[in-house]
């Protein structure tokens, strides 16, 4: 059964690479998306490794709106834009 990124839900950078990111959501599935800065966050910090993003917007299985949480558990302003994402596997 396909899964796909909620509202709320938390993701974890798996790797990120120049065209694409890897993700693990709360469901354990891996996703992998195109992820782009929106508009407001053009200077927003690359994503990395271990990052964790908070889903802000879902459009079903067509794209999310994640924005980065710092370690103290605030989003931090920087929102990146996920489409053509799916799901790769799922994690034991």
């Amino acid at each position: 059964m396909e899964s796909y990124p909620s509202k709320d839900e938390l993701l974890t950078v798996i790797s990120v690479d120049l065209e694409s990111i890897t993700v693990r959501g709360a469901d354990r599935f891996v996703y992998q998306a195109r992820c782009l800065p929106t508009h407001v966050s053009l200077q927003a910090k690359p994503l990395e490794p271990l990052d964790t993003l908070c889903v802000t917007h879902a459009n079903f299985d067509i794209s999310a709106v994640v924005e980065r949480v710092t370690k103290r558990g605030s989003l931090d302003g920087c929102k990146y834009k996920l489409d053509q994402y799916r799901p790769v596997s799922e994690q034991n």
